[in-house]
């Protein structure tokens, strides 16, 4: 979703914005048949194989300018109600052929890409969608009970995982928490992927999915123990897929995770704080 006036995406981080929380998207892949759900609006269904679009510049995480593909005006009405917003400023806008954008390093973090992601020196990065840095975020149960200990202790209400909107969520089985923060490469299914930077969270962990009340928390307690250099308060891992021809392989609900390798120095740093 974009600003027709500023090409900006919309993202509940504006207030006037928040109710994109209460949007359900689902897809079906075999139909590109996308369905838009929201409670007190008719569903909204849009076949994106063949419907009319138009070509528009839109910016961004970090200021990218990429061309992207308007659902036209139906769609803006639909988020239009929805989003009980005056104007029709906000526009549905989909990935077309044309779209180019590679992940963005976060310099806070100072982790740089995996040099293997890359066959030539002067290959261009691993491609992301309209996503903030990486393709993908794997977040683990078991660090989020740890999260809730710390809130539970400062007399905060514990969170979910919808707050961290992970791709990925792996289980507590046989892990300890923020024991993916030392992982550099992992394999899902039959998908190797790098486990690349450490997700620096923002403000839009601190929304309440269902009341969209607004508070300082789970960001101050991650701050009290999981801090880094340059305020980054980390929650999750980006990920990259190590083959990028098997990124649209499956994977599903009960697929097994194996460690294949773990950073060394990141290692050493999770033994000294976690371990």
């Amino acid at each position: 979703v974009m600003e027709e006036d500023t090409g900006m995406y919309c993202t509940p981080r504006t207030p006037k914005y928040a109710k994109l929380f209460h949007i359900q998207p689902q897809l079906d892949v075999k139909t590109q048949m996308l369905t838009l759900e929201a409670t007190g609006a008719p569903s909204l269904e849009i076949d994106l194989s063949h419907a009319t679009t138009t070509p528009v510049q839109a910016q961004a995480m970090g200021d990218v300018s990429v061309q992207v593909e308007d659902l036209g005006d139906g769609a803006t009405s639909w988020l239009q109600q929805v989003l009980e917003i005056s104007s029709n400023n906000c526009r549905l806008v989909k990935i077309g052929s044309q779209y180019k954008r590679h992940v963005a390093v976060n310099p806070d973090q100072k982790e740089p890409l995996p040099t293997s992601t890359t066959t030539k020196d002067d290959a261009p990065p691993p491609v992301v969608s309209l996503a903030d840095e990486a393709p993908y975020l794997l977040t683990t149960e078991v660090s989020l009970h740890e999260l809730n200990q710390h809130l539970r202790q400062r007399s905060q209400d514990p969170v979910d995982m919808k707050r961290f909107r992970p791709n990925i969520v792996v289980g507590s089985s046989g892990i300890k928490a923020w024991e993916e923060d030392t992982w550099k490469k992992i394999r899902i299914s039959n998908v190797e992927f790098w486990v690349w930077q450490r997700c620096g969270r923002c403000t839009m962990t601190t929304i309440d999915r269902q009341t969209l009340k607004r508070g300082p928390e789970p960001l101050a307690t991650l701050s009290t123990f999981r801090e880094r250099d340059h305020g980054q308060r980390n929650f999750g891992v980006h990920l990259i897929p190590v083959d990028p021809s098997l990124s649209s392989s499956p994977i599903q609900l009960g697929d097994t995770l194996e460690v294949l390798e773990y950073d060394a120095e990141r290692l050493i740093e999770w033994k000294k704080l976690h371990g």
